[in-house]
């Protein structure tokens, strides 16, 4: 299908995979794909786009991350959007390297994107991580019936920030063994 793109980040040999949804989940806005690039950085956390829309990081992004690096977990973005202005904006909050993949399509087929994720982290590592190894985060859960018939039952995290400022340390501190998620 093509959906995901390996960027330069060394790939660990795999303890599992975090799939981090971006709108809404990584950052604040709800359609990337509406805004107008260039992004330009503000201050930290923030960038803004040809259009002067202020978009802003949900709050845990870099303790997710960190402690995904930390664990040995393969990281891919998993999202519903236009690629190339996810991925611009990625760029811009300094994000795109902190990846091993970005599996970004314009069709909500993020099962199809996942199932070609776990292939492709078998064919670099030989590692075959089942759907059980999946950390899958996102604020709806629209996709997990999807993704449960066609990929397996994943560990899914609903991380809506206005129901959850702390939702992704928690997921954080899940990954790195500190408590489990309640």
């Amino acid at each position: 299908m093509g959906c995901c793109v390996r960027t330069d980040k060394p790939l660990p040999q795999p303890r599992g995979v975090l799939a981090l949804d971006l709108d809404g989940t990584v950052w604040d806005h709800h359609d990337i794909s509406r805004l107008k690039p260039p992004f330009q950085p503000l201050a930290r956390g923030r960038v803004v786009d040809s259009e002067g829309v202020v978009v802003t990081l949900n709050h845990g992004v870099e303790a997710v991350l960190s402690a995904a690096e930390s664990a040995g977990y393969v990281i891919a973005s998993l999202s519903w959007n236009n690629p190339e202005i996810a991925t611009e904006a990625l760029k811009a909050f300094g994000l795109h390297e902190r990846f091993h993949y970005h599996c970004i399509h314009p069709l909500p087929v993020k099962h199809r994107c996942l199932r070609e994720l776990l292939n492709l982290i078998h064919e670099a590592t030989g590692t075959s991580l089942g759907p059980g190894d999946v950390i899958y985060v996102d604020d709806k859960p629209v996709h997990v019936a999807d993704i449960s018939s066609y990929v397996g039952s994943v560990r899914f995290f609903l991380c809506d920030r206005s129901r959850d400022e702390q939702c992704l340390i928690r997921v954080a501190e899940e990954i790195s063994g500190r408590v489990p998620y309640v």
